[in-house]
């Protein structure tokens, strides 16, 4: 997405990004099933905080939470 522009004067250019519904996301809560954005199998959130550690039937893994989608 590209961020809109917004002109105030000729020497203040600031930079706005207007965020979709989809952009603002919820935090993850335990138990709720994930797979990464680019493809996984799905998994269960374990642990939550600034990294989301995720558990699929062959171990565990820890990702940020943006690299992440509900299923």
């Amino acid at each position: 997405m590209k961020p809109k522009v917004r002109c105030t004067t000729a020497s203040d250019l600031q930079l706005e990004r207007r965020w979709t519904g989809e952009s603002r996301r919820i935090p993850l809560n335990l138990g709720e099933r994930v797979r990464l954005n680019s493809g996984s199998p799905i998994g269960l959130v374990v642990e939550t905080g600034e990294l989301v550690t995720i558990a699929w039937p062959g171990g565990e893994a820890t990702f940020p939470p943006e690299c992440l989608r509900r299923v």
